[in-house]
Order: C-alpha cells, then sequence, then structure tokens
C-alpha cells in the first residue's frame, strides 16, 4: 500500500488558519473516497515564524491513484495554497510491513 505524504511551511501566526482549512479539505476528500485515511501532523521543532506542516493519505488496500492524487493538489491549490510559504513537498511510500 503506498502513501502520500505532503509537507510545507505556513507562517506561525496563520497556523490555525491553515490547520482548519487542511482538515475541511481532507473531510471533503473523505467524503469522495470513502475508506480513505488523512491526517495532518505539525513538526514539533518550530522556528520562530514559521511552522511545517504535513499531509498524510492513505487508501487501505488500494494505492492512492493518479485522480486522487491531482485532486488532492487540486483542492490544495483553491483552499490551502493562500497559507502556504514556499512549495508543497510531495511524497509517495511504501508500506513494507503492516504492523511490524
Amino acid at each position: 500500500m503506498r502513501r502520500h505524504y505532503v509537507y510545507y511551511r505556513v507562517p506561525a501566526d496563520s497556523l490555525q488558519a491553515a490547520a482548519d482549512a487542511v482538515m475541511a479539505m481532507q473531510s471533503a476528500l473523505r467524503s469522495r473516497f470513502p475508506g480513505l485515511n488523512t491526517g495532518l501532523l505539525r513538526r514539533p521543532e518550530a522556528m520562530a515564524d514559521r511552522v511545517t506542516l504535513m499531509e498524510v493519505y492513505a487508501l487501505p488496500g488500494r494505492d492512492l491513484d493518479a485522480d486522487l492524487a491531482e485532486e488532492i493538489e487540486a483542492r490544495a491549490e483553491a483552499l490551502v495554497a493562500r497559507w502556504i510559504d514556499g512549495p508543497r513537498h510531495v511524497e509517495t511510500f511504501e508500506l513494507l510491513d503492516e504492523g511490524r
């Protein structure tokens, strides 16, 4: 199973607004793609003026396909981009072993 990770920085004073937008976006994605697992993480060591966030996406039993990845990026551009300071970095990883 592949998991999709997206990380980027937001200004510290915009953290709550950015997090609210991401969580709303992820809720809409879960409604559109049944079974989709999502998460939002924050790097604990924040810079004085910026915070690193990471969105996580997984679809148990299936790989995230190109349509879903494109929709994530399109929604992020429409709903979250205004708070992002710099690029969104997208990484995909495969799970080697479930549960060990």
